[in-house]
């Protein structure tokens, strides 16, 4: 399958013309927007969203990146951009009403900067109305792609900026802490969509709220809220159905080193799909090289995606499956890295993750969905 990286049009947010996760291109397709996000921080998020904006802009994609990230902005700063003259934050606050006018031209060509303001006191805790406005705007952008830095964490803007976006990637690195807060930020952004869908339905409202803040073992799941919505009636099972359809955030492991971080980072995948009900729309992984570091410090944009970088080659890998809807294969991976990934791809993972595939589900004193089974002998045992 061939997808064009374009803009989606009502009917598919609406779930139509959508395919893994993809949209597919209509005539009413001008640009496509990409959000970036982290549910921890340091895992990479701004490096990656720069070397991608690299290797679209080689694509000859005319690509503008977005820094949204208010709380920590510096992906100028990854761009070679010591102090950008604009930011965001003239726009929000109406020094400037042309979005377009924020842009500044890297060293790259076809790649361009939108800078953020992390010291604009206000600027991290928008009114939901303000955001409104800049999403409109930023579908104004001139720009074949549009990327979005997205902060680490998930308060309701980088909630609401992820779930804008017509694809929306998961940055996570193979640490507990990392895949347990990138599972939780992949959970609220699907309860800030549900729970937008039916804002005006107060029985339901509440049921969602129960539903994703209990942690305890009588947690309901997504099978039981259902039921409550058939209670809702024919219309209302399906947006919850055409919604679980269409949701697939994308993945991008970061900072792999060996098989084992591989195995261990795509635990999330079973947990993701077990409890959530929900499947990725695709996987990549970036391994771990020193070097791309060191040309962050250099603040050289040219050199963070080097051909001789194994992490600038899994980049422009991950750019082409997201552009292309191609996924290729690990380059010169070892064949124990090859053999977890089809173990995993397969649905054979050797270490027992806490899901609802344990009968103990809803009825274990350890249970905690999504990480690794505290009690791994009786977990395998009581596999379904």
């Amino acid at each position: 399958m061939t997808v064009d990286f374009k803009q989606q049009s009502n009917e598919d947010t609406k779930g139509k013309n959508i395919e893994n996760g993809i949209p597919l291109k209509t005539a009413l397709h001008t640009k496509t927007i990409i959000a970036i996000a982290g549910g921890k921080g340091g895992v990479g998020k701004t490096l990656v969203t720069a070397g991608m904006g690299v290797a679209l802009a080689e694509m000859d994609k005319k690509t503008v990146a977005v820094d949204v990230d208010f709380s920590g902005a510096n992906l100028h700063q990854a761009l070679g951009i010591i102090s950008p003259p604009l930011t965001l934050a003239d726009f929000i606050f109406k020094r400037q009403k042309d979005i377009n006018k924020l842009a500044i031209e890297t060293s790259i060509p076809n790649l361009h900067l939108i800078a953020g303001n992390a010291g604009t006191p206000g600027i991290g805790n928008l009114k939901y109305w303000v955001k409104q406005k800049v999403f409109r705007h930023l579908r104004n952008i001139d720009a074949d792609v549009i990327l979005l830095d997205i902060g680490a964490g998930n308060a309701f803007n980088q909630l609401d900026y992820f779930n804008f976006a017509d694809h929306g990637i998961i940055i996570i690195t193979p640490e507990p802490m990392a895949i347990q807060d990138g599972y939780n930020f992949i959970k609220v952004s699907l309860f800030r969509k549900i729970y937008r869908i039916f804002s005006h339905h107060s029985e339901l409202k509440n049921t969602i709220k129960t539903y994703f803040s209990r942690v305890d073992e009588h947690t309901p799941t997504l099978k039981d809220f259902r039921k409550t919505v058939e209670k809702a009636g024919n219309i209302a099972v399906q947006k919850f159905d055409r919604l679980l359809e269409t949701f697939r955030p994308n993945l991008i492991v970061n900072m792999l080193e060996d098989q084992g971080d591989y195995k261990e980072s795509l635990a999330i995948q079973i947990a993701v799909r077990d409890i959530l009900n929900i499947d990725f729309g695709q996987i990549h992984f970036i391994r771990y090289d020193d070097k791309i570091r060191r040309a962050a410090k250099m603040m050289r944009p040219d050199l963070l995606m080097s051909m001789d970088i194994d992490a600038a080659a899994d980049i422009r890998r991950s750019a082409k499956g997201l552009v292309f809807g191609k996924m290729e294969s690990i380059p010169d991976a070892p064949a124990p890295l090859k053999a977890e990934k089809e173990s995993i791809d397969s649905g054979q993972l050797d270490r027992v993750i806490c899901s609802m595939r344990c009968s103990l589900w809803g009825n274990c004193s350890a249970q905690n969905g999504g990480l690794a089974c505290r009690i791994p002998v009786v977990g395998y045992m009581n596999q379904k």
